[in-house]
């Protein structure tokens, strides 16, 4: 008992750090955007290639995973502590690959001179948001494609915790997020639910066609996503953040709505169908919420708040709402057979509708911000 004990003490205190250092390191690199980006096309063109490396990254793992368990025998059908001393290898084979592609980064930011722009050219800019920020204000009756500049003037920036604005982009990305998370996490679990559900014409399902899709609809979900990332960098000029995340929240919703009525008898065409369109709307939620995160920041100065309190409201309802699913779940997979299906219906399509009521609402409180400063500005 006391060597179970230290050892849950031992991985916590693991994970504890990891989670910490991750932290850090996402915000950061977050923060970097909006101080690297010149215009907002800029900041939407890097949080797309961002967002496409972040899936390059999971599909890397995804095959060097695969790579590392081919040594296993074909008799071997279930992963045990025989089985340690890849894992060890796997993650000194990512560790390098990381911490490697963290030196290249640092390196292109010295010859790129980036420190020298952020202390020199920093002042430059911020003054040159608030020019563009004064005369907006002066004539706010001209619109044009910038129509997604940040509302937030320079009372809102004295005391920000007091903006809505702040809340509302932080729970469209935590409804992204949630999406992404919770289809990530439950649908390997839905297809061995559908392994174990018995087929509709009185057959037996096949354990080995389920190992395979189990590895397989995960993998077409990451492709999905990355084709997405890429499609949407494109068509960032033509079309809002805004009107990206609403088709986004579409597709994944036809997704959730797909998943409620396949059975288990369907062919794997059905199963690659519903992985293209989570991993499609992932994305495009994903990407749109963050680049509407960006074009909030009104200067480089409060980025990092800004993401700090986006992505903490993501991982703790995020953390909150997994907590809450599995302890929902029944004891016996007989008594739900069906559970992770409607996990997948009703949870990832529901936080798909919470997010576009959330895109609403930003949307009403962007214009009534701009309608008060055209009434302010007039008197």
């Amino acid at each position: 008992n006391s060597q179970l004990v230290w050892e849950s003490v031992y991985f916590a205190i693991a994970i504890l750090i990891f989670q910490a250092a991750w932290a850090i390191v996402q915000i950061s690199h977050l923060a970097m955007i909006p101080e690297m980006s010149r215009t907002q096309k800029d900041r939407s063109d890097l949080t797309t290639l961002r967002y496409s490396g972040a899936i390059l990254s999971n599909l890397i793992v995804y095959n060097i995973t695969w790579a590392v368990l081919q040594g296993r025998s074909a008799q071997s059908t279930t992963i045990g502590p025989s089985d340690a001393f890849r894992f060890r290898d796997l993650a000194l084979i990512i560790t390098l690959i990381g911490v490697s592609m963290s030196v290249l980064f640092h390196f292109s930011l010295a010859l790129a001179n980036y420190e020298e722009r952020r202390q020199h050219g920093g002042s430059g800019q911020r003054q040159a948001e608030q020019r563009t920020a004064t005369e907006s204000d002066r004539l706010l009756s001209s619109t044009s494609n910038n129509d997604q500049v940040s509302v937030i003037s320079s009372r809102f920036r004295r005391d920000i915790l007091k903006n809505p604005l702040l809340y509302q982009n932080a729970l469209l990305y935590v409804f992204s997020r949630l999406f992404m998370t919770t289809s990530l996490i439950y649908i390997p679990l839905w297809i061995d639910e559908r392994s174990a559900s018995p087929p509709v014409d009185g057959g037996t399902a096949s354990p080995d066609k389920s190992v395979d899709h189990i590895a397989i609809v995960p993998l077409v979900s990451f492709f999905g996503s990355f084709v997405a990332s890429l499609v949407l960098k494109s068509l960032n000029r033509f079309i809002s953040h805004q009107a990206a995340y609403l088709f986004g929240s579409l597709v994944g919703i036809a997704g959730c709505v797909l998943v409620a009525f396949v059975s288990p008898t369907d062919a794997l065409e059905i199963l690659l169908t519903v992985a293209i369109l989570f991993g499609t709307g992932s994305s495009i939620t994903m990407i749109s919420s963050l680049c509407i995160t960006a074009d909030m920041v009104p200067s480089t100065d409060l980025g990092g708040f800004i993401y700090s309190a986006v992505t903490f409201a993501d991982k703790l309802i995020t953390g909150i709402a997994v907590m809450a699913i599995e302890t929902m779940k029944c004891s016996k997979r007989k008594d739900c057979p069906e559970y992770y299906k409607r996990v997948l219906s009703y949870a990832c399509g529901g936080a798909a509708c919470l997010g576009i009521i959330t895109l609403i609402s930003l949307q009403i409180t962007r214009l009534c911000c701009r309608r008060y400063r055209r009434i302010d500005v007039s008197t």
